[in-house]
């Protein structure tokens, strides 16, 4: 009995792995070696944004929250072509991105679509 117990733990154990492999973002083979560019002006962004459908998915505690929202939005970024960066906002303990457009930095909040200058150079 202790037998079939320790192997339905690793069979658990297995299960979880499974699944929290499926969550982490991977990039798709398709995106390997492929050139981002950057957005050459604000108002490419703000439509690019616009598009985007991150800002309008649930906000789940712990489970979908700020930095998964910028990781779906660097995501789908880089499905188009765009560079976009995870920027961790240390004194808010809060993840947004951040774009680079012709030498000046700005902030993106994926949840809400805001755009931000953030400085010119990092």
């Amino acid at each position: 009995m202790k037998n079939i117990k320790s192997k339905l733990v690793i069979i658990c154990q297995i299960i979880v792995v499974a699944i929290l492999i499926s969550m982490v973002s991977i990039p798709r083979i398709s995106n390997i070696g492929k050139e981002y560019v950057e957005f050459t002006t604000q108002l490419e962004l703000k439509v690019w944004l616009k598009l985007d459908n991150t800002n309008s998915l649930e906000y789940i505690n712990r489970t979908f929250d700020c930095d998964d929202f910028s990781i779906r939005l660097i995501d789908n970024a880089r499905e188009s072509g765009y560079k976009i960066y995870l920027y961790n906002d240390c004194d808010k303990y809060h993840c947004l991105c951040i774009t680079k457009i012709n030498g000046v930095w700005y902030k993106i909040e994926p949840q809400t679509d805001s755009v931000t200058s953030y400085c010119k150079e990092l």
